[in-house]
């Protein structure tokens, strides 16, 4: 029998969350699960900004689908063309062909575009700020324009090269502007023929105050903090005209500059007008429960869909955060689940939990659970914006890397580069759009890697490594760990099996999420060392590395599981075991703050364990040295003789875990 198929179309926030929740909920007989995307990563648009200023490297704010994303299949393309009665989705490929793919059930989650108007020279002259690219291309150009103001041989040259407008007073062209003014002005002090004063930023908007979503009151606060800064705001104006050394607004007024940036809002994307189904200012219309009305195998969500809010009530829309998208996304999997089981569809609700908005890394406006904010960043209670998290693998969370130094530092300039007449960029706030976006690239995290994955041994070192830790006696663990061990032998008996191994593995990543967690809040207090926020780097990449290794290890083992027809309770075998990597989480994490040499200690000793485990499971089963082993991940964890051969590479995997750890306890908290 044919699995039904769901085609989920765009992958930002919203389409992600959607495919990740239902490889986590959804049983792989139930249904196929596919995603329609041009690029292999997810981007984390609201640290555009960064980037574009230099103090966030193109790959801190790129995720890659492939690293959490196991069973759904990435088809490489943008969407052209819906036929909503055969069921039927047109794509053409990054390759530029063309190809049909069919659905039983389609979740529509493309986003918007950037809202552009018919104003002479805007396409030509203007530079967006909604992809990656843009980002990185903006940061060279402004780059590029001090440079050349420097060796300008007239004033004038050097006015118009040193004064930016950005146009568009939201979240992002007021970020940008806050974060871009900062580096730029910090970089003053490297060219002989620059002053401060010479170099102008000018953030324009057609409403009469920045940022409405904040309320009058803080609304006006960020302006002061802007212009207090030495942004200069314009209100209630507009862009009537863009030349190469110009700006004209309206009410007469022009501007010599050779840069504008247009953040001026989004658009419906078109792939939604094209559909004929009834829409709510441009985006289209769906029940509380994310469906289109009458239509009951298509779900909308994120930026294209006017999802009800039931927590404002009085008929209004969900906004297009990535906030909603990233709980849309959640909701909109169990609705598909729901349907595919023929059960009851539950609505999308959620109340608001604030946000807070970075003026260039010393001040920020902030409004969590309604409560309004300003002043300095350090003093607000978490910078992450509650509405805009960074979705990692294992659920971490990642944290900007909040340096705060001048353009011209290096690790800016790496990452995509699109032409100069790039027009304005086409998704928004995180949310994937069907046309106008980047191509896909390979892994954007892997070009960065201090640490690489233990090396894969022949058959021979395998068995040797097998007798070296059959011959060394245990660490004696300390009492953590000791009672860790007992939790487990307990749970699930004193017995080897693979059901235990299994959540020997679920628990075994637990202490470097915790250490990436530390490096990531350590490097929100960096501003001036970029040497220190190197290492913290290498630490986050360190671990990120370690995670992957104990993430195959696990898949592997659910594998096995599966396969071996086992029947595990959800309490026993899920709630249980996440409270207590949750509980280890914690301490591990505690450990780490206060020496992190303890923290390093209790992984050793976890580490020392396993591998002693491993090692003594193979050996009371002689029969898996003749047991083929056959995996869907052999491909990327590797290919073995045997099973026997298998568990003698994890339990080395172990080992290199454990010296790793023991090395670390006598090095700084980060080399």
């Amino acid at each position: 029998m044919t699995r039904p198929r769901v085609l989920i179309i765009g992958a930002g926030f919203a389409g992600f969350h959607c495919a990740r929740q239902l490889e986590r909920k959804l049983e792989a007989h139930e249904a196929e699960v596919a995603l329609v995307t041009p690029r292999n990563y997810l981007i984390y648009s609201p640290l555009l900004p960064q980037v574009a200023a230099g103090w966030l490297s193109p790959m801190a704010v790129a995720m890659p689908l492939r690293r959490t994303l196991r069973r759904t299949a990435l088809v490489p393309g943008a969407v052209i063309g819906l036929d909503l009665d055969a069921r039927a989705c047109v794509v053409r490929t990054i390759t530029g062909e063309t190809r049909v793919e069919r659905f039983d059930l389609l979740v529509l989650t493309p986003g918007n575009v950037t809202r552009t108007f018919n104003i002479p020279g805007l396409e030509r002259y203007a530079r967006g700020m909604k992809m990656l690219a843009e980002a990185v291309y903006l940061h060279d150009h402004v780059l590029a324009q001090v440079e050349l103001a420097d060796a300008a041989s007239s004033e004038q040259e050097r006015i118009e090269r040193c004064t930016f407008v950005v146009v568009g007073g939201g979240y992002s062209g007021t970020e940008t502007a806050a974060a871009l003014h900062l580096a730029s002005m910090r970089s003053v002090s490297r060219y002989p023929h620059l002053r401060p004063e010479h170099v102008r930023w000018i953030l324009v908007d057609a409403a009469p105050q920045i940022m409405p979503e904040l309320g009058a009151k803080l609304g006006q606060e960020a302006l002061g903090l802007l212009e207090r800064e030495g942004i200069e705001v314009v209100l209630q104006t507009s862009v009537e005209e863009v030349t190469e050394t110009t700006v004209r607004l309206s009410g007469g007024r022009t501007i010599p500059s050779r840069t504008l940036v247009w953040t001026a809002g989004a658009a419906a994307n078109p792939l939604i007008e094209s559909l004929g189904l009834a829409t709510v200012r441009g985006r289209l219309a769906v029940t509380p429960e994310l469906a289109v009305p009458g239509r009951a195998d298509i779900f909308a969500l994120g930026d294209a869909a006017a999802v009800p809010d039931l927590a404002a009530g009085q008929d209004a829309v969900c906004p297009p955060t990535a906030q909603h998208a990233q709980r849309q996304g959640k909701a909109a999997a169990r609705n598909v689940m729901a349907t595919l089981r023929r059960q009851p569809l539950q609505p999308y609700r959620h109340k608001d939990l604030g946000l807070v908005v970075d003026l260039g890394g010393t001040q920020a406006v902030a409004k969590p659970l309604g409560v309004p904010l300003s002043g300095p960043a350090d003093r607000h209670p978490g910078r992450l914006r509650a509405h805009r998290r960074r979705p990692e693998p294992g659920g971490n969370h990642g944290r900007a890397d909040r340096r705060r130094g001048d353009l011209t530092m290096p690790e800016e300039t790496t990452g995509p580069q699109p032409p100069a007449d790039l027009p304005p960029g086409a998704d928004h706030r995180g949310n994937a759009t069907a046309e106008n976006q980047e191509p896909a690239t390979s892994d954007p995290a892997a070009t960065s890697r201090p640490a690489t994955e233990p090396p894969k041994l022949s058959r021979a070192e395998l068995l040797a490594a097998q007798q070296q830790t059959l011959a060394t006696p245990r660490r004696r663990a300390g009492v953590p760990a000791r009672l860790l061990f007992t939790t487990m032998d307990l749970l699930y008996g004193r017995r080897r099996t693979l059901s235990k191994f299994k959540m020997l593995e679920l628990i075994a990543r637990v202490p470097y999420q915790s250490w990436e967690q530390v490096a990531y809040i350590a490097v929100t207090h960096v501003y001036r060392d970029p040497g220190f926020a190197r290492r913290v780097h290498d630490r986050i990449a360190e671990s990120r590395v370690q995670q992957d290794n104990e993430q195959w290890h696990l898949l592997i083992l659910e594998e096995l599981v599966a396969r071996s027809g086992r029947r595990e309770s959800q309490l026993r075998y899920f709630w249980v075991p996440q409270a207590i990597a949750f509980g280890y989480y914690q301490l591990s994490w505690l450990l780490y703050v206060i020496r992190p040499a303890w923290s390093y200690r209790l992984n050793a000793d976890f580490e020392d364990h396993a591998e002693h485990e491993y090692m003594e499971f193979v050996a009371e089963h002689p029969g898996w040295e003749t047991e083929p082993f056959e995996s869907a991940f052999s491909g990327d964890y590797g290919r073995f003789d045997s099973l026997a051969d298998l568990f003698r590479q994890i339990g080395h995997d172990e080992r290199v875990h454990k010296q790793e750890s023991l090395a670390q306890m006598t090095a700084s908290r980060f080399r």
